[in-house]
């Protein structure tokens, strides 16, 4: 096997976390955002770009990055089929579409920033099975907290069919950056994941909190 000059990898982030009503303002949304920052500074010789959808309508600005490198996906159109958030075929196809948006950098890597988004929004997420040969798809894993308390979140069964739907999603991703050891073992726990694919990176600190004098 042919030996990979990582330093010249093409990352494609979905940024979609950044821009939803869910996430947008909130905690996933920051943290998203910053992780994509400071991948873009550290990236050296590696080309990284973003991804974002006409979808929705908020569209964050990110730091130190130019809009070469930046991918907007067009808004999803009308496939006439049914929306049932369940991956049926129009989830299916929206997984088509984004993958072709992607295609255009051939990115080697692909990462979701949060692949639970989209319950009540149209939410693409790429498809981990039609993928380019060797192209390593990995997400952020924020919590499985629905999975460990199902009493209190599978009430729905709208939402219990889209939530286990992208659970699939992350026992086929190549690896798993998960924000907590906590979250971590929850997917080693509930999900059966080889603990060698979930890496805990933990959080950091943004360069606008400063100690605080008095």
């Amino acid at each position: 096997m042919a030996e990979v000059d990582c330093r010249s990898l093409r990352i494609l982030v979905d940024l979609q976390a950044c821009q939803t009503h869910a996430s947008a303002n909130r905690g996933v949304g920051r943290y998203s955002k910053a992780l994509f920052e400071s991948l873009n500074s550290a990236a050296g010789e590696r080309r990284l770009f973003g991804l974002v959808s006409a979808e929705h309508s908020v569209f964050p600005e990110f730091n130190g990055l130019t809009q070469t490198r930046m991918l907007i996906a067009p808004s999803l159109p009308d496939w006439q089929t049914k929306l049932d958030f369940r991956g049926g075929d129009r989830d299916s196809i929206d997984a088509l579409l984004h993958s072709a948006v992607a295609a255009v950098v051939a990115p080697d890597i692909v990462h979701v920033s949060n692949i639970f988004e989209g319950i009540g929004e149209r939410v693409a997420i790429p498809d981990p099975i039609n993928r380019p040969a060797g192209q390593v798809h990995s997400a952020t894993l924020f919590d499985l907290i629905p999975l460990r308390f199902k009493d209190l979140y599978f009430e729905s069964a709208d939402y219990t069919g889209w939530y286990y739907h992208r659970l699939k999603y992350l026992q086929q991703a190549d690896l798993l950056l998960s924000i907590s050891e906590s979250s971590r073992r929850d997917a080693i726990e509930l999900l059966g994941l080889d603990p060698a694919k979930i890496v805990t990176i933990h959080g950091g600190i943004a360069s606008c909190f400063k100690p605080v004098l008095d």
